[in-house]
Protein backbone atom coordinates (compact mmCIF):
# COMPACT_ATOMS: atom_id res chain seq x y z
CA UNK A 1 0.00 0.00 0.00
CA UNK A 2 3.04 2.22 0.51
CA UNK A 3 4.53 4.85 3.04
CA UNK A 4 1.14 6.07 5.06
CA UNK A 5 1.15 9.54 6.33
CA UNK A 6 -1.32 11.47 8.41
CA UNK A 7 -0.71 14.97 8.05
CA UNK A 8 -2.36 18.88 9.78
CA UNK A 9 -4.28 20.03 7.25
CA UNK A 10 -3.19 23.49 8.09
CA UNK A 11 0.41 22.48 6.01
CA UNK A 12 -1.28 21.93 2.90
CA UNK A 13 -2.87 25.19 0.63
CA UNK A 14 -6.66 25.36 0.24
CA UNK A 15 -5.89 24.25 -3.19
CA UNK A 16 -4.14 20.95 -2.26
CA UNK A 17 -7.08 20.88 0.74
CA UNK A 18 -9.38 20.61 -1.63
CA UNK A 19 -7.92 18.04 -4.26
CA UNK A 20 -8.13 15.81 -0.93
CA UNK A 21 -11.43 16.92 -0.20
CA UNK A 22 -12.95 15.60 -3.61
CA UNK A 23 -10.36 12.52 -4.32
CA UNK A 24 -12.15 11.32 -0.60
CA UNK A 25 -15.71 11.39 -1.92
CA UNK A 26 -15.11 10.36 -5.20
CA UNK A 27 -17.88 7.79 -6.32
CA UNK A 28 -19.81 8.82 -2.64
CA UNK A 29 -23.07 8.09 -2.37
CA UNK A 30 -24.04 12.26 -3.38
CA UNK A 31 -22.16 13.59 -5.56
CA UNK A 32 -19.61 16.26 -3.07
CA UNK A 33 -16.99 18.27 -5.13
CA UNK A 34 -15.85 21.54 -4.01
CA UNK A 35 -14.22 24.29 -5.52
CA UNK A 36 -11.17 25.84 -3.25
CA UNK A 37 -13.49 29.12 -2.82
CA UNK A 38 -16.66 26.74 -1.88
CA UNK A 39 -14.58 25.13 0.56
CA UNK A 40 -12.83 27.69 2.20
CA UNK A 41 -16.77 29.12 2.50
CA UNK A 42 -17.56 26.00 4.33
CA UNK A 43 -14.93 26.01 6.34
CA UNK A 44 -15.70 29.42 7.85
CA UNK A 45 -18.66 28.94 8.05
CA UNK A 46 -18.92 26.23 10.27
CA UNK A 47 -15.59 26.91 12.15
CA UNK A 48 -13.55 23.95 10.88
CA UNK A 49 -10.01 24.50 12.12
CA UNK A 50 -7.30 23.41 9.88
CA UNK A 51 -5.04 22.75 12.38
CA UNK A 52 -6.98 19.99 14.05
CA UNK A 53 -7.93 18.57 10.96
CA UNK A 54 -5.74 15.88 9.29
CA UNK A 55 -4.86 14.74 5.88
CA UNK A 56 -4.06 10.99 4.73
CA UNK A 57 -0.99 10.65 2.31
CA UNK A 58 0.42 7.61 0.69
CA UNK A 59 3.42 7.60 -0.85
CA UNK A 60 3.29 11.26 -0.75
CA UNK A 61 -0.11 11.55 -2.68
CA UNK A 62 -3.35 13.23 -1.12
CA UNK A 63 -5.73 10.17 -0.48
CA UNK A 64 -8.19 11.01 2.31
CA UNK A 65 -9.20 14.15 4.36
CA UNK A 66 -10.69 14.64 7.96
CA UNK A 67 -12.15 17.91 8.54
CA UNK A 68 -12.71 19.24 12.24
CA UNK A 69 -14.45 21.91 13.23
CA UNK A 70 -14.67 23.26 17.31
CA UNK A 71 -17.16 25.28 19.26
CA UNK A 72 -16.02 25.59 22.98
CA UNK A 73 -15.78 21.88 23.95
CA UNK A 74 -17.87 20.55 21.36
CA UNK A 75 -16.25 19.16 18.17
CA UNK A 76 -17.62 18.24 15.12
CA UNK A 77 -16.16 16.18 11.68
CA UNK A 78 -17.59 17.87 9.42
CA UNK A 79 -16.22 15.60 6.60
CA UNK A 80 -13.82 12.27 6.48
CA UNK A 81 -13.24 10.18 3.73
CA UNK A 82 -10.55 7.70 1.86
CA UNK A 83 -10.20 7.93 -1.81
CA UNK A 84 -11.79 4.73 -3.63
CA UNK A 85 -8.62 3.01 -4.36
CA UNK A 86 -7.82 2.58 -0.59
CA UNK A 87 -11.26 2.07 0.71
CA UNK A 88 -11.80 -1.14 2.85
CA UNK A 89 -8.13 -0.68 4.22
CA UNK A 90 -8.79 -0.14 7.94
CA UNK A 91 -7.37 3.57 7.31
CA UNK A 92 -10.43 5.27 8.01
CA UNK A 93 -10.15 3.83 11.45
CA UNK A 94 -7.09 5.39 11.74
CA UNK A 95 -8.08 8.29 10.37
CA UNK A 96 -10.70 8.80 12.47
CA UNK A 97 -9.04 7.24 15.54
CA UNK A 98 -6.30 10.59 15.27
CA UNK A 99 -9.33 13.20 14.50
CA UNK A 100 -10.56 12.11 18.04
CA UNK A 101 -7.12 12.49 19.81
CA UNK A 102 -6.51 15.86 17.82
CA UNK A 103 -10.27 17.11 19.56
CA UNK A 104 -9.56 15.92 22.55
CA UNK A 105 -6.42 17.59 22.57
CA UNK A 106 -7.75 20.91 21.09
CA UNK A 107 -10.19 20.93 24.14
CA UNK A 108 -13.34 19.35 22.91
CA UNK A 109 -14.80 17.06 25.21
CA UNK A 110 -17.62 15.75 22.99
CA UNK A 111 -17.50 14.44 19.64
CA UNK A 112 -20.07 14.45 16.96
CA UNK A 113 -20.85 13.72 13.05
CA UNK A 114 -23.30 12.80 10.59
CA UNK A 115 -23.91 9.65 8.56
CA UNK A 116 -26.08 9.17 5.58
CA UNK A 117 -28.17 6.15 6.40
CA UNK A 118 -27.37 3.82 3.28
CA UNK A 119 -23.70 3.83 3.89
CA UNK A 120 -23.46 1.01 6.83
CA UNK A 121 -19.77 0.68 6.48
CA UNK A 122 -19.40 4.35 7.72
CA UNK A 123 -22.01 4.09 10.45
CA UNK A 124 -20.38 0.36 11.60
CA UNK A 125 -17.41 2.05 11.84
CA UNK A 126 -18.46 5.42 13.91
CA UNK A 127 -20.23 2.67 16.37
CA UNK A 128 -16.94 0.59 16.65
CA UNK A 129 -15.25 3.50 18.18
CA UNK A 130 -17.94 4.56 20.59
CA UNK A 131 -20.48 6.76 18.56
CA UNK A 132 -23.90 6.40 19.45
CA UNK A 133 -27.20 7.33 18.05
CA UNK A 134 -28.31 10.85 18.61
CA UNK A 135 -31.59 11.57 15.89
CA UNK A 136 -32.29 11.25 12.35
CA UNK A 137 -32.01 14.56 9.87
CA UNK A 138 -33.62 14.56 6.51
CA UNK A 139 -32.38 16.44 3.75
CA UNK A 140 -35.46 17.53 1.16
CA UNK A 141 -34.90 18.53 -2.28
CA UNK A 142 -37.33 18.87 -4.44
CA UNK A 143 -40.76 20.77 -5.83
CA UNK A 144 -43.55 22.13 -3.33
CA UNK A 145 -47.17 20.68 -3.43
CA UNK A 146 -49.12 24.35 -3.42
CA UNK A 147 -52.40 24.11 -1.30
CA UNK A 148 -55.50 26.39 -2.10
CA UNK A 149 -54.95 27.20 1.26
CA UNK A 150 -52.99 26.46 4.41
CA UNK A 151 -53.26 24.34 7.19
CA UNK A 152 -55.79 26.27 9.76
CA UNK A 153 -53.91 26.36 13.20
CA UNK A 154 -54.14 29.01 15.93
CA UNK A 155 -51.83 31.98 15.35
CA UNK A 156 -52.37 32.03 11.53
CA UNK A 157 -51.34 35.16 9.72
CA UNK A 158 -52.59 36.57 6.53
CA UNK A 159 -50.16 37.65 3.95
CA UNK A 160 -50.18 41.33 4.80
CA UNK A 161 -48.45 40.79 7.53
CA UNK A 162 -45.56 39.50 6.06
CA UNK A 163 -42.97 41.61 5.00
CA UNK A 164 -38.78 41.32 4.46
CA UNK A 165 -37.02 40.57 7.56
CA UNK A 166 -33.26 41.32 7.78
CA UNK A 167 -31.27 37.94 8.58
CA UNK A 168 -29.30 39.48 11.28
CA UNK A 169 -33.05 40.71 13.02
CA UNK A 170 -34.27 36.77 12.33
CA UNK A 171 -31.05 35.72 14.51
CA UNK A 172 -31.52 38.09 17.66
CA UNK A 173 -33.55 35.84 19.70
CA UNK A 174 -32.64 32.44 18.04
CA UNK A 175 -33.93 29.76 20.95
CA UNK A 176 -36.98 31.20 21.21
CA UNK A 177 -37.45 30.28 17.32
CA UNK A 178 -35.90 26.81 17.55
CA UNK A 179 -37.57 24.53 20.10
CA UNK A 180 -35.97 21.44 19.02
CA UNK A 181 -31.78 21.96 18.98
CA UNK A 182 -30.67 22.42 15.08
CA UNK A 183 -27.93 20.64 13.92
CA UNK A 184 -24.43 22.07 13.51
CA UNK A 185 -24.71 23.46 10.47
CA UNK A 186 -27.79 24.68 10.79
CA UNK A 187 -26.97 26.62 14.67
CA UNK A 188 -27.02 30.47 15.32
CA UNK A 189 -23.10 30.83 14.85
CA UNK A 190 -23.31 29.03 11.39
CA UNK A 191 -26.14 31.09 10.30
CA UNK A 192 -24.65 34.59 11.32
CA UNK A 193 -20.98 33.23 9.43
CA UNK A 194 -22.95 32.45 6.17
CA UNK A 195 -22.95 35.38 3.22
CA UNK A 196 -24.70 33.01 1.11
CA UNK A 197 -27.77 34.07 2.72
CA UNK A 198 -29.33 36.79 0.63
CA UNK A 199 -33.12 37.12 2.07
CA UNK A 200 -35.12 37.19 5.01
CA UNK A 201 -38.80 37.19 5.29
CA UNK A 202 -40.85 37.31 8.75
CA UNK A 203 -44.72 36.68 9.99
CA UNK A 204 -45.22 39.30 11.79
CA UNK A 205 -48.06 40.14 14.47
CA UNK A 206 -48.23 44.13 14.53
CA UNK A 207 -44.34 44.58 15.55
CA UNK A 208 -44.21 41.06 17.39
CA UNK A 209 -42.34 38.79 14.61
CA UNK A 210 -44.06 35.24 15.00
CA UNK A 211 -42.14 33.44 12.47
CA UNK A 212 -39.50 33.86 9.77
CA UNK A 213 -37.59 32.29 7.04
CA UNK A 214 -33.90 32.69 5.79
CA UNK A 215 -33.04 31.46 1.79
CA UNK A 216 -31.60 32.22 -1.11
CA UNK A 217 -32.84 32.01 -4.57
CA UNK A 218 -29.95 29.64 -6.77
CA UNK A 219 -29.87 27.67 -9.76
CA UNK A 220 -33.68 27.79 -10.56
CA UNK A 221 -34.00 26.57 -6.65
CA UNK A 222 -34.84 28.49 -3.30
CA UNK A 223 -32.41 27.27 -0.93
CA UNK A 224 -33.52 27.40 2.49
CA UNK A 225 -31.03 27.97 5.52
CA UNK A 226 -33.67 28.42 8.30
CA UNK A 227 -37.15 29.03 9.24
CA UNK A 228 -38.53 29.09 12.92
CA UNK A 229 -41.67 30.11 14.79
CA UNK A 230 -42.14 31.21 18.39
CA UNK A 231 -45.56 29.80 18.87
CA UNK A 232 -46.05 27.16 21.72
CA UNK A 233 -48.11 24.82 19.21
CA UNK A 234 -46.16 22.66 16.78
CA UNK A 235 -49.54 22.77 14.50
CA UNK A 236 -48.92 26.39 14.71
CA UNK A 237 -45.24 26.50 14.49
CA UNK A 238 -46.06 24.63 11.02
CA UNK A 239 -49.06 26.88 9.65
CA UNK A 240 -46.49 29.75 10.14
CA UNK A 241 -43.58 28.23 7.71
CA UNK A 242 -45.85 26.58 5.53
CA UNK A 243 -47.40 30.19 5.34
CA UNK A 244 -44.21 31.94 4.52
CA UNK A 245 -42.90 29.42 1.92
CA UNK A 246 -46.34 29.61 0.43
CA UNK A 247 -45.79 33.04 0.03
CA UNK A 248 -42.35 32.93 -1.29
CA UNK A 249 -43.20 30.31 -4.14
CA UNK A 250 -46.47 32.44 -5.24
CA UNK A 251 -46.25 32.09 -9.13
CA UNK A 252 -42.87 30.25 -8.79
CA UNK A 253 -44.19 26.44 -8.47
CA UNK A 254 -41.36 25.67 -10.91
CA UNK A 255 -38.56 26.54 -8.20
CA UNK A 256 -37.29 23.83 -6.52
CA UNK A 257 -36.85 23.62 -2.67
CA UNK A 258 -33.51 22.53 -0.84
CA UNK A 259 -33.18 22.14 2.88
CA UNK A 260 -30.77 20.20 4.81
CA UNK A 261 -30.22 18.36 7.93
CA UNK A 262 -34.14 19.16 9.23
CA UNK A 263 -34.46 17.35 12.80
CA UNK A 264 -37.62 15.97 14.36
CA UNK A 265 -39.69 18.44 15.47
CA UNK A 266 -38.57 21.10 13.49
CA UNK A 267 -40.89 23.12 12.32
CA UNK A 268 -39.18 23.42 8.93
CA UNK A 269 -39.43 19.52 8.72
CA UNK A 270 -42.97 19.71 9.57
CA UNK A 271 -43.78 22.37 6.82
CA UNK A 272 -41.84 20.46 3.96
CA UNK A 273 -43.31 17.38 5.03
CA UNK A 274 -46.72 19.20 4.37
CA UNK A 275 -45.83 20.46 1.14
CA UNK A 276 -44.93 17.09 0.20
CA UNK A 277 -41.13 18.27 -0.44
CA UNK A 278 -39.57 15.06 -1.45
CA UNK A 279 -36.87 13.83 1.08
CA UNK A 280 -34.12 12.80 -0.70
CA UNK A 281 -31.42 11.97 1.74
CA UNK A 282 -31.62 10.68 5.50
CA UNK A 283 -28.53 11.18 7.86
CA UNK A 284 -27.85 9.55 11.45
CA UNK A 285 -26.61 12.50 14.36
CA UNK A 286 -24.32 10.90 16.44
CA UNK A 287 -22.27 11.40 19.37
CA UNK A 288 -20.04 10.77 21.71
CA UNK A 289 -17.89 11.84 24.88
CA UNK A 290 -14.44 11.98 24.69
CA UNK A 291 -13.33 11.57 28.22
CA UNK A 292 -11.02 8.32 28.89
CA UNK A 293 -10.40 8.04 25.32
CA UNK A 294 -11.12 4.14 24.42
CA UNK A 295 -10.72 3.11 20.48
Amino acid sequence: MGRILFAPASEFSIEQVTQAFNRAFTGYYLPMTQTPAGLAEMMRENDVQLGVSLTLLVDGALEGIGLVALRGERGWIASMGIGPRLRGRWLGRQLLARLLDAMRGAGARTAQLEALTVNLPALALYTSMGFQDVRELRVYQGPLRMRASVVPASGMASAQHIRPLAPRVALLDFAAFHQTPPAWQREERTLSQMRRISSGLGLWEGERLRAYTLYAHQQGGLVIFDAGSSDPSPDARRAHIVTLLTYLMAGREDLVARAINTPPGDALGDALDWLACPVVARQREMARTLYNLSI
